[in-house]
């Protein structure tokens, strides 16, 4: 499952990241067949299949197991297991819009309760549009948010791969920063950071991180940790990328 780590899906090409997502999909549809019904494979298996959901005929699958008609022997669609399917299909990008909104209106109408009301939220910044991407960063610098309906934002934004539905992310990222500091706690200042920072494999993003980790100044320890091990994702990331444009066999 090497396509979930983030240096990985980050120095690969586009194409290469889509063919490996691709094929991992199709084996981890496979695998939720042929494991056994209910077992803690399968069910890891479940996870890797729902985030490498990245086509149409993907979101097809998804529809038919929450409408029921496709089933996957020992694993229910429970109400849970329904919001991951949804948050899967919100993140296809040509998925067919009107349809999921339907199961997404659906689902909120049968489940109303707070954990319902957060997994629509988490589906709301997963969705691949640039509308909803901003939509979700500026809800969550605002001062209105709770803590938990941060933590919903923050875990739901991001995906390697979908860099190119929030080219603005980089900029009101630092922007947004001081003013996060100033009006959140450090625990909701350290989840902004986790799920909000623009990593990138740039050399640009890797400078910028790095000027304000050398200024440190004002930012909280829990915090600064965060930063850290983001700039050093980053780097590691970089040093992948040159590997590989230079002919290197890279290994993880």
């Amino acid at each position: 499952t090497s396509i979930l780590e983030p240096s990985v899906s980050l120095w690969m090409n586009s194409a290469e990241r889509k063919s490996l997502e691709t094929k991992l999909h199709q084996v981890a549809r496979q695998k939720l067949l042929t494991l056994p019904p209910g077992s803690d494979q399968q069910r890891r298996w479940w996870s890797v299949a729902l985030r490498t959901c990245s086509e149409r005929e993907d979101a097809e699958w998804i529809s038919k197991l929450l409408t029921g008609k496709s089933k996957i022997p020992g694993l229910a669609m429970e109400q849970d297991r329904r919001w991951e399917a949804l948050e899967a299909w919100a993140r296809v990008p040509n998925r067919d819009f009107e349809k999921f909104l339907l199961a997404l209106k659906q689902e909120e109408s049968a489940d109303q309760t707070d954990s319902g009301k957060k997994s629509a939220l988490a589906i709301s910044a997963a969705m691949a549009s640039s509308e909803s991407k901003l939509a979700a960063f500026e809800r969550a610098v605002s001062e209105q948010v709770s803590f938990s309906e941060l933590r919903a934002l923050a875990g739901s934004f991001g995906r390697y791969g979908s860099e190119t539905l929030y080219p603005w992310l980089n900029d009101r990222f630092f922007a947004a920063f001081p003013k996060v500091l100033e009006k959140k706690t450090n625990e909701e200042a350290a989840t902004f950071v986790s799920g909000f920072f623009p990593l990138s494999c740039q050399e640009q993003g890797s400078s910028q991180l790095k000027t304000l980790l050398d200024q440190g100044k004002g930012i909280p320890a829990s915090v600064f940790r965060r930063l850290q091990a983001i700039q050093e994702e980053q780097e590691r990331c970089i040093r992948l990328r040159k590997l590989q444009n230079n002919g290197a066999v890279v290994g993880t």
